[in-house]
């Protein structure tokens, strides 16, 4: 059954950003709390917005593509398309997230490691020229 779009005008919804908080909300709920490992945009919003999705129409798709950017944005998040609806989105966990943070952190620890060893060897160097020029002074002072 297709449904003409003038005639569903019910169907359009405004997509304030409030709509759009909750609906990413949704979304990281069900794939966090409830362990689905995957959520599709566009029943996200059907169930935040209170709206079948009958049809998907070019504004609908566009709105699924702003959430989807959203969420990924961070890079915690991945999207794929999905094996539901072509013209709809499944989000998911990206496993290299985690991966991608501990490497960040390890090398700002690595990083951290490498500038205090420039210290240390600047403060090793230095001490060993005054040893030095004190060793050349005590050899000047015996002849």
């Amino acid at each position: 059954m297709k449904l003409d779009q003038s005639k569903n005008s019910d169907f359009t919804f405004e997509m304030t950003s409030e709509n759009v908080e909750k609906i990413i909300k949704k979304i990281k709920s069900h794939i966090n709390d409830d362990d689905n490992g995957y959520c599709r945009v566009g029943w996200a919003m059907a169930e935040i917005l209170g709206t079948e999705q009958v049809y998907n129409d070019k504004e609908q798709v566009l709105k699924k593509v702003r959430i989807t950017s959203l969420i990924t944005q961070s890079g915690k998040y991945k999207a794929e398309s999905s094996v539901k609806d072509y013209r709809d989105w499944d989000i998911m966990l990206n496993s290299d997230y985690q991966k991608s943070q501990l490497e960040i952190k390890l090398a700002k620890s690595t990083l951290k490691a490498y500038k205090l060893n420039n210290k240390a060897t600047i403060i090793n160097v230095s001490f060993g020229l005054i040893n030095l020029i004190l060793l050349v002074i005590q050899i000047l002072l015996l002849i």
